[in-house]
């Protein structure tokens, strides 16, 4: 939208907060939600008195906390910055993260929790070191 306001040849200030008034509370419900839903979670994970369960319990949390973080820190970043520090190829950057990157990392978020994965990536790492042991400067 940005872009476009900067081309009206009109005020834009009204048309802006009438854009940003429900975008705000679009973006602030399911955020507050969010957060409220994680510290009920967490709370509940500090009471289990078994640590191993309180490890997996965390690991599975882990991997959804990450998504969510990465999600709203691009929404923030892209449209809650002040107007001195608008730039096009920050929004372009924050553009391809937030409808790109993140949708691709998803499932490897996810299956990090798979014990498989887990040792498949450290087979890749094991070779990939022995091939830079191998090719030393």
């Amino acid at each position: 939208m940005k872009p476009l306001m900067m081309l009206s040849c009109s005020e834009t200030k009204t048309i802006e907060m009438v854009i940003f008034g429900p975008s705000a509370i679009i973006g602030f419900v399911p955020s507050v939600m969010t957060l409220v839903s994680y510290i009920h979670i967490i709370s509940t994970i500090l009471k289990i008195n078994s640590k191993e369960r309180r490890h997996k319990a965390f690991s599975t949390c882990s991997s959804h906390l990450t998504v969510i973080l990465l999600f709203y820190g691009t929404v923030l970043g892209m449209y809650m910055r002040p107007k001195s520090s608008y730039s096009m190829d920050q929004d372009k950057v924050f553009a391809i993260l937030y409808a790109g990157v993140i949708p691709m990392l998803n499932p490897l978020i996810y299956s990090l929790k798979n014990q498989e994965v887990k040792k498949a990536l450290c087979r890749i790492k094991k070779r990939m070191l022995r091939y830079l042991e191998s090719r030393s400067f």
